[in-house]
């Protein structure tokens, strides 16, 4: 992986101490236990203000295996569930989604980290989140080849939207870097 013109960040989002060691086990079992450094950097590119993402260039210490670690939080269901009527500008519950590119961009590992939200959980199971890594080079769908989910249709919507705008962002980035 190129080093691209990312600019490093002087500071890392405070992250709870549950989000934090979810995040080194699945990095871990990435790098193989083997020692890793992550260095979280900022991304010039229009699209990254329209997402709540933090980016790390994470490598092991031989400098043999390189990812790109992105840490987003995301848009879930809220009190009432997922399938209530919303209003323009209502809150809703967050959720912490965990992706994981290759030195081509490509998404390697995808989890959710936490989701505290009692509708729309099913989003978190590995058999819905593998078709995003299925899908990788694919536009991403509602309901064709990204399955909508009973109940937790803004939790699977926002995810897709979150995911888009990443699959954008990773590959405007590795562009821009060769």
């Amino acid at each position: 992986m190129a080093n691209p013109s990312f600019e490093l960040e002087s500071f890392e989002p405070n992250f709870s101490k549950r989000i934090e060691k979810r995040i080194y086990k699945k990095l871990s079992k990435y790098f193989k236990h083997e020692e890793f450094y992550k260095k979280p950097f900022s991304v010039h590119d229009s699209l990254s203000n329209k997402s709540n993402s933090y980016f790390y260039f994470v490598e092991n210490k031989k400098q043999t295996k390189k990812a790109i670690l992105v840490i987003t939080i995301a848009n879930g269901c809220r009190v009432g569930g997922c399938d209530v009527e919303h209003q323009e500008g209502e809150e809703f519950e967050q959720f912490y989604l965990y992706t994981l590119y290759n030195d081509y961009g490509e998404l390697v590992d995808i989890r959710i980290l936490d989701y505290q939200s009692e509708h729309g959980y099913q989003i978190s199971s590995a058999w819905w989140l593998k078709q995003f890594v299925n899908n990788w080079d694919k536009k991403f769908i509602y309901g064709k080849n990204i399955d909508a989910i009973s109940g937790a249709t803004i939790s699977v919507k926002s995810t897709i939207r979150e995911l888009s705008l990443l699959q954008k962002i990773i590959n405007n980035q590795l562009y821009q870097a060769n």
